[in-house]
């Protein structure tokens, strides 16, 4: 009799303990997948855009070209950025951009967001348009435009330079875009209507 109780005690343990594991299996299963729904959900997810709009401006020898960096909250946290750049430079007709505003059309606008307004921010499901309208000679034909962005509500100061997109490089939480623009009136362009390898590359360092 005793032997039998030992054995229904010993086989009723073997259940409790796959029960406890099976339970244990799942409890880590689901924990795993409501971190990453809300990792997902609460990272920083901003994409990163830019659409042009060109202008007669009345002097034959000179376009407007109006910029919008475009900001789209996809996640849901609201984000402040306090620091974003971006330049526009000539390209030559074999590819590659003139940085020398001797040699080329260069525009550097340093840091947009004004000291007034400290950061710009984005809620979630909001695409936030910054438009900077520049002054661009006519006779360019292709631009190159850069900007980045930093998920930061403090303003930097960005000088402007041949090595501007490059003080990105130390901070951290930045995006980068680069996309070209044709300067002509009549003319509008984004990432999705640029021509073969030359759509919008965005770069992210977390």
């Amino acid at each position: 009799m005793l032997e039998l109780l030992k054995s229904v005690s010993f086989d009723a343990m073997k259940e409790i303990s796959q029960i406890v594991a099976n339970l244990a299996t799942t409890l880590v299963a689901i924990a795993a997948a409501f971190w990453f729904f809300m990792s997902r959900r609460f990272s920083k997810r901003v994409e990163f855009n830019a659409e042009f709009q060109v202008y007669e401006s009345g002097d034959p020898d000179k376009s407007v070209l109006q910029v919008t960096l475009l900001l789209d909250n996809k996640g849901q946290v609201e984000h402040h950025c306090g620091t974003v750049a971006f330049e526009a430079v000539e390209i030559r007709s074999d590819g590659t951009p003139i940085y020398d505003p001797k040699h080329g059309f260069v525009y550097q606008c340093g840091n947009i967001v004004e000291a007034e307004a400290e950061y710009y921010y984005v809620r979630p499901g909001v695409c936030h348009g910054i438009a900077k309208v520049i002054s661009v000679p006519t006779r360019v034909k292709l631009l190159r435009v850069s900007a980045f962005f930093i998920y930061s509500a403090d303003r930097l100061k960005i000088e402007t330079g041949p090595h501007m997109m490059a003080e990105r490089f130390p901070l951290r939480d930045w995006t980068y875009l680069v996309i070209p623009s044709w300067p002509s009136p009549g003319r509008s362009a984004d990432a999705d209507s640029a021509p073969g390898d030359q759509r919008a590359h965005v770069r992210r360092r977390p």
